[in-house]
């Protein structure tokens, strides 16, 4: 929402006129209420406000006044899915904290829309080597559905295993947890649609023109190039 977090803190003992001025200068619409450890309280909207001054509220009372202690908030490493149910036109911003209820940032309705929206995407990554089975699984991991392209048979067999063919620090744990869930690994592109295209094969050096060899990337140029569809992404991301 392009707000800076911070600045919108406020503490129970500021005066609600003092609290309103931070809100205008933030153009955020609201404030959020923390202790003295930026632990949330609650959050002050401007309806709250509204409702509190017709019922005798004045401006010089403290924030503690009209602060809604019950506001919906979020917790970092929630699902995506999740955060989106929160979002509504009643809920259009939400807290988000950590676990000991700090306040950690805020989320937007556009915002939590648009990263519904990317995930809901299928991504296809071109080849299973140091650069594209990392991305593979952590894009997996963070809620993508992703496809893993590898033509060399025993690398394939050797991952739909579980088994990476080099060793990176959590790869294999990480590879086994999205292996036939938000991942799976293939030779061929069949049915699969796919929406955003990652090539990460190889380009060696040629030893005698020392120029890169780009078969690798003309071939999965040319698997994509005939699935292509209107809207869809292609990013190379080659060695």
């Amino acid at each position: 929402m392009g707000v800076d977090t911070k600045s919108i803190l406020v503490n129970e003992s500021m005066p609600v006129r003092e609290m309103l001025e931070v809100v205008t200068r933030a153009g955020s619409g609201l404030a959020v209420v923390v202790d003295s450890s930026e632990r949330f309280i609650g959050v002050v909207a401007d309806g709250d406000v509204r409702r509190a001054l017709l019922k005798g509220v004045t401006l010089e009372d403290p924030v503690s006044a009209v602060v809604n202690r019950s506001a919906v908030v979020a917790y970092e490493g929630m699902p995506p899915e999740e955060l989106f149910k929160m979002l509504n036109m009643r809920h259009r911003i939400v807290p988000v904290l950590d676990a000991q209820r700090r306040v950690k940032g805020l989320l937007s309705y556009s915002e939590g829309h648009a990263m519904l929206n990317v995930r809901s995407k299928t991504v296809c990554v071109l080849g299973m080597g140091y650069v594209g089975l990392p991305m593979a699984v952590t894009l997996a991991d963070v809620g993508f559905k992703v496809v893993g392209l590898e033509v060399n048979p025993t690398v394939l067999k050797s991952i739909q295993a579980g088994r990476p063919h080099f060793h990176e620090e959590g790869l294999e744990m990480a590879l086994q947890k999205t292996n036939g869930k938000n991942l799976i690994l293939l030779d061929r592109l069949d049915q699969e649609v796919c929406d955003i295209y990652i090539i990460t094969v190889g380009t060696p050096i040629d030893k005698n023109t020392q120029r890169p060899n780009l078969k690798s990337v003309e071939a999965a140029s040319q698997t994509i190039g005939a699935r292509l569809k209107r809207g869809d992404v292609v990013i190379l991301r080659s060695t």
